[in-house]
């Protein structure tokens, strides 16, 4: 009897941490190669994370407040997803164009 509403309920929370996870990928700057199960495991990460830090922080009742459980899970997300870059993929915390700026060699200055 509850088998069709079990299969719906999996595949929405599915999507929305795909889409958790998508957003919380495109809130770190840098490229980012990971699997589609990789986003959807960080986006489900990042809303449980989530929800239990505003569940904690509003005192146990949502209420009005699903802004804000969906803010705090993007944040948990956009966290999981440098962690993931850190300690999974052995790269800088934020990959940006030019982020060693400083170790670069300068060119060669040419005065006409």
């Amino acid at each position: 009897m509850f088998g069709g509403l079990i299969a719906l309920d999996i595949l929405i929370v599915l999507f929305l941490s795909y889409v958790i996870g998508a957003l919380a990928r495109l809130v770190v700057p840098g490229p980012d190669p990971m699997s589609l199960t990789h986003t959807v495991a960080i986006g489900f990460a990042g809303s449980v994370v989530g929800a239990f830090s505003a569940w904690a922080a509003l005192g146990g009742r949502f209420g009005d407040n699903g802004a804000a459980a969906f803010l705090v899970a993007l944040a948990a997300g956009g966290l999981l997803v440098l962690a993931h870059r850190r300690w999974i993929r052995h790269e800088p915390w934020v990959v940006a164009p030019d982020w060693r700026w400083w170790a670069r060699p300068t060119p060669p200055r040419r005065d006409f």
